[in-house]
């Protein structure tokens, strides 16, 4: 049976006739034979031709089965006498029965068993020679001695007109053998194929990474030649028609490889069950709006007609927005390349609770036994007239797959007449009866070159207004990449920072000059865009150092990652560079009118002194005049400084020098010791240093140990501030010998959670961690005094 459906496997056709054989001969045996109870009437001439003729075609079928159970590697010679020995044999023994001469009969079966002992031993050297290669062939070999010994234990004995018959247990012996030597060729055989499964599984997955893997690796040349042509296009297009032509072209066919690749992404991830939908309501006439506006321009150049059929506002669906959109655009812009002239048309209607939803065209239409093959991967329509038209035959495959993934199903009808033709593509989807987000689409096709224009005319207005330059950190591993945003920028007040590696990007950010705004790459060497955008984190809050990540990975996982790193904002390669301009105009928006905020915080804290304090200054001042009017004087002079330092600076500076820092914190402590004479000493040991720091950097620090260190203690104390000029940094500390702060409330100073009434320790040490990298370093001793320092790096612009 099984050679019946494998006609290649022989050797189960030689058992199954050796079977056969060994059962005829068997029944043929002398002494009371059992083919006679089956035959009661047999003739004798004919019992001798049957036992005979089985008798010289045991060598034949030993040697043709070994032949086909090792293919190619017994002589060919040998196999050839085997058939004409037995041949031979076979003919002699019909020529006695036919002369009935069986007397002759006697010399036939002597000649053979010498002719079968030369061959018994030429077969065990043949599976003692392959045994090495082959193990079973042993016991094939065992299975054959068993034969052949009782083959000629019956020859011995029947010589002596004895009749044993012993050679029927070698065959039952023999036969068992082969049958468990084929059992285990099948068991071989079949974990073979389950092993080569197994392989092919691995290889095909394999293929499907290797695909996904190209596919990343091609966005990112695309990615380049599309930047690169349209910054060209932009400066090309008042000085040269042609060569806009001609980069509008390398621009457009590197969006159709940009789709190509999207396609064979889209197609890996169905194969292994990758995408998973966001389902919502969505309006179906806007989504419709949508592409016919995104294609229109291509249907301009045809002179076709783009009709929206479907019933605006009247009718939602229930479907993800990306797949939706995206199954209208393959269906659209399939009609769009086999329709020369007429329309396109997309029209809907509700039927049972889905929604029947329809694309049809005036083209050359579809061969009717080519309705279902178009939705095979790969598959095409063979056509002399769209021989133009030919593209991978995966966007109907995509298409097929998202809408059944919806739980909808699609099919296509076609027109193929004299008189009129075209084709239909018809797919369902479910009805939903809740309302759409209507602002999360644009209904009108015009809208869409509008929204471009208006974000890249804010850019240019904005350009106008600004103050200074901006400084923008680009890290990318790819020169084209950062060759792009270069070009991009070129005709902006932008100064353009680049670094090809996520630690050069680190390296830059605390160099002298700190960017405005970092764009990340995601994919980049030994430290990607995540790790960095985690380290600056670290340092930066995000309105103080907006980042944007670019990648070719578009996955929900992905975009997640990047803003649980930290990022506001994440862009997919490749993108427009309008969009690009117009997200970097939003950050940076965002960033000044944060800036500005907080601006307006410090003035309004700045300007927040308390009015005890100049109430009980101008007290000390009153006294004075009339005691020690030189000494009023002075703390008059003091306390104008003080005031003027305090009230001068604009709200949007960020920064003072540290020699005016210094006189207005001497001036605050010269009040404060002409108010308490007997319980502040102070002593300094500066250094004439030229640095700037944020505002209101040590004065807080000062006020805070004279407040809760020096005036608590009955003796007072003294203020020792030291500024000095060391190597690579400027060290500033405050130290008091005032009563002290525990050490279990030293970490509640500098906690953000710590609501103060001015400005605390707290702003001012995160203030410094935002400008330099590190805050305040708090040293305390109950009795003895505290010590405040800080360091500041020198080389930071701020």
């Amino acid at each position: 049976m099984i050679f019946l459906f494998r006609r290649k496997e022989k050797p189960y056709l030689y058992t199954a006739l050796y079977s056969f054989a060994a059962a005829v001969y068997t029944s043929c045996l002398p002494k009371d034979p059992p083919l006679f109870f089956l035959f009661p009437n047999l003739n004798k001439n004919v019992y001798n031709l049957i036992f005979e003729i089985n008798t010289f075609m045991v060598l034949l079928f030993i040697i043709t089965y070994l032949d086909a159970l090792y293919p190619n590697i017994m002589h060919r010679k040998i196999v050839l006498s085997a058939k004409i020995i037995s041949m031979v044999f076979i003919s002699s023994v019909f020529i006695i029965y036919i002369l009935n001469k069986w007397s002759y009969a006697g010399i036939l079966i002597k000649t053979y068993n010498i002719i079968f002992v030369i061959s018994s031993l030429y077969v065990v050297y043949f599976l003692l020679k392959i045994q090495r290669k082959n193990k079973d062939a042993l016991l094939i070999l065992f299975g054959l001695a068993i034969l052949f010994i009782t083959d000629i234990m019956d020859i011995i004995y029947k010589a002596d007109k004895v009749y044993t018959n012993l050679n029927k247990f070698g065959w039952f012996i023999f036969i068992t053998i082969l049958s468990v030597r084929l059992a285990i060729n099948f068991t071989k055989t079949f974990t073979k194929v389950e092993h080569l499964s197994e392989k092919l599984l691995i290889l095909d997955k394999l293929k499907d990474d290797f695909l996904v893997n190209t596919a990343h690796e091609l966005k990112t040349p695309m990615h380049g030649i599309i930047g690169i042509a349209e910054s060209m296009l932009d400066e090309s297009i008042q000085k040269s028609s042609k060569d806009s032509e001609n980069l509008s072209l390398i621009v457009s066919c590197a969006r159709r490889l940009t789709e190509l690749v999207n396609n064979i992404m889209d197609f890996a991830k169905m194969k292994n069950s990758d995408i998973v939908l966001n389902l919502k309501t969505i309006n179906l006439w806007q989504i419709v709006d949508l592409v016919f506006a995104v294609l229109r321009p291509v249907s301009r150049e045809k002179d076709l007609i783009l009709k929206n059929a479907v019933n605006d506002e009247s009718i939602n669906v229930y479907a993800d927005e990306n797949r939706l959109f995206q199954i209208m655009y393959n269906l659209v812009g399939n009609a769009l390349k086999f329709t020369e002239r007429g329309s396109i048309t997309a029209e809907a209607s509700v039927k049972d609770g889905f929604v029947e939803i329809s694309v049809s065209d005036t083209g050359i239409g579809i061969p009717h036994n080519m309705l279902e093959k178009i939705f095979v991967p790969f598959e095409q329509v063979q056509d002399v007239e769209s021989i133009t038209n030919t593209g991978t035959g995966l966007g109907l495959s995509i298409t097929k797959k998202l809408v059944e993934l919806h739980g909808g199903t699609i099919w296509a009808e076609s027109c193929q007449t004299e008189s009129n033709s075209g084709s239909k593509f018809i797919f369902t989807l479910q009805l939903s009866l809740e309302k759409s987000e209507n602002n999360k689409f644009i209904k009108s096709s015009a809208n869409i070159e509008t929204v471009m224009e208006t974000a890249a005319a804010s850019v240019v207005n904005n350009k106008n207004s600004k103050e200074k330059e901006i400084n923008i950190l680009v890290a990318d591993d790819e020169p084209v990449n950062l060759r792009i945003l270069q070009n991009m920028f070129r005709k902006e007040e932008y100064n353009i920072i680049t670094a090809t590696n996520g630690q050069n990007a680190l390296e830059a950010i605390d160099g002298s000059t700190k960017p405005d705004i970092a764009i990340l790459d995601v994919m980049m060497p030994r430290m990607s865009g995540y790790d960095v955008c985690r380290k600056l984190r670290e340092k930066y809050e995000m309105y103080d150092l907006p980042i944007l990540l670019v990648t070719v990975k578009n996955q929900p996982a992905d975009i997640l990652a990047g803003f649980e790193a930290g990022a506001n904002d994440y862009l997919t390669k490749p993108f427009n560079d309008k969009e690009l301009k117009a997200r970097i105009q939003n950050l940076l928006e965002v960033k000044k009118s944060i800036d500005l905020a907080v601006a307006a915080e410090m003035n309004f804290l700045q300007a927040q002194i308390k009015p005890h304090f100049l109430y009980n200054t101008l007290n000390v001042i009153m006294s004075l005049i009339r005691t020690d009017p030189e000494k009023s004087r002075e703390l008059l002079f003091e306390l104008s400084s003080f005031l003027r330092e305090t009230f001068k600076f604009k709200g949007i500076e960020k920064s003072i020098s540290l020699k005016k820092e210094i006189n207005m914190v001497k001036s605050y402590i010269y009040i404060m010791t002409a108010r308490y004479p007997t319980k502040i000493l102070t002593e300094y040991d500066i250094d004439d240093v030229d640095q700037n720091v944020p505002h209101l950097i040590i004065q807080p620090i000062v006020e805070n140990s004279i407040k809760h260190g020096i005036l608590p203690k009955r003796e007072g104390g003294t203020i020792f501030m030291r500024v000095k000029d060391m190597e690579d940094h400027i060290f500033v500390s405050v130290e008091d010998d005032g009563n002290g702060i525990p050490n279990e409330l030293i970490p509640v100073l500098l906690n953000e959670n710590t609501k103060t009434t001015g400005i605390g320790l707290v702003n001012v040490n995160k203030r410094l961690i935002t400008c330099f990298g590190s805050g305040l370093n708090i040293e305390s001793e109950m009795g003895k005094g505290t010590k405040i320092y800080f360091k500041i790096p020198k080389g930071i612009k701020i």
